[in-house]
């Protein structure tokens, strides 16, 4: 007999070919995928970090250094601005760190200020979850985290420049 096509058990092996390789594609998309998010969201808290850091080094670089003229922990400004509050006080609410009352960054898990000394430090933690895995059955999350910290000394130290600067005019 000379018959063209296919025979069943061919058609059956080809299916469970493909079938096979489809898995394989499947699983590595979807790894690929879940990295892609669990980075996604590392960069995301890395960047609201340093944002945070940069901004509170901004604060101590211009704040008072000396004994005086601190504010009860906090940063005494040593020049006025649009924020006409002489001090600056950062607190970690939950999860949300303010700056005099209006938040500058959120999944902060850990914020460790140090003001007494010269240079003032800043320690913070940033935390989400960014995915999940399943162990045993249990489906259990996967935390994102974030360690940033710095250390600044003010421009304004005592002995320093005392808080004049010479402006120069072109």
């Amino acid at each position: 007999m000379n018959s063209k096509g296919f025979t069943f058990i061919e058609i059956i092996t080809v299916i469970i070919v493909l079938g096979i390789m489809s898995a394989f594609t499947l699983s590595f998309l979807v790894d690929n995928s879940r990295t892609y998010q669990m980075m996604k969201i590392q960069r995301e808290l890395y960047q609201d970090g340093v944002y945070i850091i940069e901004r509170i080094s901004r604060d101590m670089r211009d704040s008072r250094s000396d004994p005086a003229a601190v504010c009860a922990g906090d940063l005494r400004k040593t020049y006025t601005s649009r924020d006409t509050q002489p001090c600056t006080q950062y607190v970690l609410n939950g999860t949300v760190l303010l700056r005099n009352g209006q938040p500058i960054g959120r999944d902060v898990t850990r914020f460790t200020p140090s003001y007494t000394a010269v240079p003032y430090t800043v320690l913070i933690t940033l935390e989400r979850e960014c995915g999940s895995i399943i162990e045993g059955g249990t489906k259990k999350p996967i935390i994102c985290r974030v360690d940033l910290s710095t250390a600044v000394s003010p421009m304004n130290t005592v002995g320093k420049f005392n808080g004049q600067y010479e402006e120069t005019v072109n």
